[in-house]
């Protein structure tokens, strides 16, 4: 089951983001595309504080671990 927060067909784009990110098939493959998605900082930031992230922290989620 892939993330709640993530659309798109052609360009998958994470809606957890105040600004449009598509993200790379690396990304995907970590969280976004898996049943572990809800492990992803930027879906759980965006479920604890009900604020979407800033586009310019995107960098710093660019390096997260997968499951």
């Amino acid at each position: 089951m892939a993330c709640i927060f993530l659309k798109g067909e052609i360009y998958r784009v994470c809606l957890a983001y105040n600004d449009t990110v598509i993200l790379s098939l690396d990304e995907l493959k970590k969280f976004c595309d898996t049943p572990h998605y809800h492990l992803c900082p930027v879906y759980q930031r965006f479920q604890q504080e009900g604020i979407k992230v800033p586009i310019q922290e995107h960098a710093r989620y660019k390096v997260f671990t997968g499951a």
